[in-house]
């Protein structure tokens, strides 16, 4: 009977190998060369949520720590204050465990400590960075201490669409001038090797058919190539073999998964349609299960309160939302479109 792991699928779980990612390590391990120069102050690591930026720089950053008997700090922004992290800076650099201090005396105390001695290097990670409040009075204060430590390294990360520049102010980006990178979401093949790593350090012995997981990282790498995603699904699909006594995640168990993932996300996006769109699709899915041979003149006949153009409208925008494909077809001495529901009609009419 299969067990479920205690943390190998965790985001606080550190594994011991990092797949791929090549690029984006030589590009923190220069950035962390030219902190030891001098050279650079700031590096930020953006990209969607769930494609390694964490991990990578953990992984990087611990053997530079280990390497150079450089200092640490991490900071997850999204439980921290600007004042509870300049806090911890000021305890590690002042060499004190100081009460809570308003940020201006810290900053002081730092200044007047100065460097701790001559190859003193600090590098301080912010991840989510853009999820602390007031965020940019700790980068400010870090700013005004930068001068003290030439080896003090910032490295920001964020799942942000936006433009550095557009989250932090023209000029504090000025200021700390940084260097971007951006983590690009993984394909199905890496997929299949992270999933594939992971299970190797979570068990002593194969969990899964080759098939299940080639499934079930081809859709996942189909909808953003999120890893946190991959894990979820394969819980999921565990705790289903798990119940069900299977010796391995079976491909019919993922593919089950699957299914009810699909269902799910369709469920999430018909709450997102105009009223308009949602009617039109409620006729559409009607006239489906009805057997009908469906084009924009059955549809709006069936709707004759709406307009023409509302009616096509609303057609347009169900097609770019995956719920519909159209086909232009030649009806009598003109043309009409065919309508073609790609999703379960029940889903519509429940």
């Amino acid at each position: 009977m299969l067990q479920l792991p205690l943390d190998a699928f965790t985001d606080e779980y550190l594994p011991e190998v990092v797949i791929d990612r090549e690029e984006e390590k030589q590009i923190i391990k220069e950035y962390l060369q030219d902190v030891l120069k001098g050279r650079k102050k700031v590096l930020y690591i953006h990209g969607v949520p769930g494609i390694g930026k964490t991990t990578v720089t953990k992984h990087i950053v611990s053997q530079f720590e280990d390497s150079y008997n450089a200092e640490v700090i991490y900071v997850n922004s999204e439980c921290s204050t600007p004042n509870e992290a300049l806090k911890r800076i000021h305890d590690l650099i002042c060499g004190e465990v100081e009460r809570k201090l308003p940020s201006s005396i810290l900053v002081n105390k730092i200044l007047n400590k100065g460097i701790k001695e001559k190859d003193f290097t600090l590098v301080i990670v912010l991840d989510n960075f853009d999820k602390m409040e007031h965020v940019d009075n700790l980068l400010w204060n870090i700013n005004a201490i930068a001068p003290k430590f030439p080896r003090l390294g910032l490295i920001l990360i964020s799942t942000s669409e936006l433009k550095l520049r557009n989250i932090i102010g023209n000029r504090l980006y000025d200021r700390l001038n940084p260097e971007s990178y951006e983590f690009r979401p993984y394909n199905a093949e890496r997929l299949y090797e992270i999933i594939n790593a992971r299970t190797s350090e979570a068990y002593d012995r194969k969990i899964a058919e080759d098939e299940a997981l080639l499934e079930l990282c081809s859709f996942v790498a189909d909808n953003g190539g999120n890893v946190r995603y991959l894990f979820s699904l394969f819980l999921d699909a565990l705790d289903l073999a798990q119940h069900r006594e299977l010796k391995k995640i079976t491909l019919e168990a993922v593919q089950e998964i699957i299914q009810k993932e699909k269902r799910s996300k369709i469920k999430n996006s018909l709450k997102e349609l105009s009223q308009n769109e949602l009617e039109v699709l409620k006729v559409i899915a009607k006239l489906t299960v009805e057997g009908k041979v469906i084009h924009t003149g059955l549809v709006k006949e069936a709707m004759k309160s709406m307009p023409l153009r509302t009616l096509e409208y609303c057609l347009k925008n169900l097609q770019e939302k995956r719920f519909i494909e159209l086909k232009r077809i030649k009806k009598g001495n003109g043309y009409s479109q065919s309508i073609n529901l790609i999703i379960e009609p029940n889903l519509v009419l429940k």
